[in-house]
């Protein structure tokens, strides 16, 4: 997986990144590449440009929420997590 999803997922932010990873790559990427492949007679580097430009795009997205995060927010959102599972006695995973 790579480092941009990582840090997204990691984040908490699965939804979102399913989100960007279903539209740069099935609403731009495979379009854009069916059109430099087909229409434009590129053929299969056409295809390829077009996925590698849907990756580029959501490179571009995610790595714009990342650095525009408020990663101090974001670990006291962690620790509020944490915390309540502080106290537990139990374990977690009765076997």
């Amino acid at each position: 997986m790579a480092p941009r999803r990582c840090v997204a997922v990691g984040c908490g932010w699965r939804a979102f990144v399913a989100y960007v990873n279903v539209g740069c790559n099935y609403g731009v990427g495979i379009p854009l590449g069916c059109l430099l492949g087909f229409k434009y007679d590129l053929g299969v580097k056409g295809i390829w440009t077009g996925m590698i430009g849907g990756t580029v795009m959501q490179t571009i997205i995610l790595l714009w929420f990342t650095f525009r995060t408020d990663w101090n927010k974001e670990v006291e959102k962690a620790k509020k997590r944490l915390d309540k599972w502080e106290n537990v006695k139990e374990p977690l995973n009765k076997e």
